[in-house]
C-alpha cells in the first residue's frame, strides 16, 4: 500500500515522465472517473420518470358502431386492459345493448272489408364478451398504432310482440271486433374472430383510441312464433338455422382511464 501510495504522489508531483508533462492527464482521467461515478450513483437513486409514471392498468368506455349480429345495433362497451409495457396490451371488453321500439297505427286501417287498429311492441337484448391482445407498432408524442387479434361471443335475444282488433264489416253477426295476439321470439349467437387495427392517443393517464375490426363469424339462429286468433287459429312453431363464415366490417372507439 505505501509503495502504491509514493507512486501515485510521485506520478502527480513530478514535472515530467518520459519527457512528457502527465499531470494535465491524470487530472482529466480523475475527472472522467468522478463524473462516472456521481453519474452512476445518481442513477441508481432516481427511478427512471418514464417507468415510475407508467400505468399499466386500465379501464374504458367504448361505442360500437355496429355488431357481428345486427349492423343496425351499436352496443356500448366497458373494456379493461393490462399493459406489462408501452408495446403489448391484453383486453377484456363487454359490449351490451337493450333496444325497445313501439310501432302502432296511429288511426285504424282498413284493409278490403276489415278495419283494424294494432301496436308492435320490439325489444332487443344484446351481450358478450371479447378477449384479445394489441401490439404497438409505432409511439410518438402519445400516438400510437396498433394492431391485435381477439375472440369474440354475441348473444342477441329479440322478442317482438304484436296485438289489436278488426272489425269484420262483413259478419253482421260479429257485433264485437275480434282481438289477436302475435308473440315472436328470436335468439342469435355469434362467434367470431376478430383482426384489428388502431390509432391511440394518450395523454398522462387518459387514452382516446379508434379501431376498425372485422368479423369472421359463425351464427347460430333459433326461431320462435307464438299466434293467437280467438274463434280462428292458435299455433306455435319452432326452428333453427346455422350460418357459417360470414364477414361483416365493424368499428369501434373507446375512451381509457389508467391507473
Amino acid at each position: 500500500m505505501k509503495l502504491i501510495k509514493h507512486f501515485y504522489f510521485s506520478c502527480v508531483f513530478s514535472r515530467t515522465c518520459a519527457g512528457k508533462s502527465i499531470k494535465p492527464m491524470l487530472r482529466i482521467v480523475l475527472l472522467l472517473f468522478i463524473s462516472f461515478f456521481v453519474f452512476t450513483a445518481t442513477s441508481a437513486q432516481t427511478p427512471n420518470t418514464e417507468e415510475s409514471s407508467f400505468r399499466k392498468y386500465g379501464i374504458g368506455v367504448g361505442y360500437g358502431f355496429n355488431s357481428p349480429l345486427n349492423e343496425d345495433l351499436h352496443p356500448f362497451e366497458v373494456s379493461l386492459q393490462y399493459r406489462p409495457n408501452t408495446r403489448h396490451t391484453i383486453y377484456l371488453t363487454i359490449p351490451f345493448l337493450k333496444k325497445q321500439e313501439e310501432h302502432a297505427s296511429g288511426t285504424p286501417y282498413t284493409t278490403g272489408d276489415n278495419v283494424g287498429w294494432s301496436v308492435i311492441n320490439m325489444n332487443d337484448y344484446l351481450w358478450g364478451i371479447e378477449l384479445g391482445y394489441h401490439y404497438s407498432m409505432l409511439n410518438y408524442r402519445g400516438i400510437s398504432l396498433f394492431a391485435g387479434a381477439g375472440l369474440s361471443y354475441q348473444s342477441l335475444d329479440s322478442e317482438t310482440h304484436s296485438y289489436g282488433w278488426t272489425n269484420y264489416l262483413f259478419l253482421t253477426d260479429r257485433p264485437h271486433p275480434s282481438y289477436h295476439l302475435s308473440t315472436s321470439g328470436k335468439e342469435v349467437n355469434a362467434y367470431s374472430f376478430v383482426p384489428q387495427a388502431g390509432l391511440k392517443y394518450t395523454w398522462k393517464g387518459i387514452s382516446v383510441e379508434f379501431k376498425y375490426k372485422p368479423w369472421f363469424s359463425t351464427e347460430k339462429y333459433w326461431f320462435d312464433v307464438y299466434k293467437q286468433v280467438p274463434e280462428t287459429a292458435e299455433f306455435n312453431y319452432l326452428y333453427n338455422q346455422n350460418r357459417i363464415w360470414y364477414v361483416k366490417n365493424g368499428f369501434a372507439c373507446s375512451l381509457f382511464f389508467y391507473f
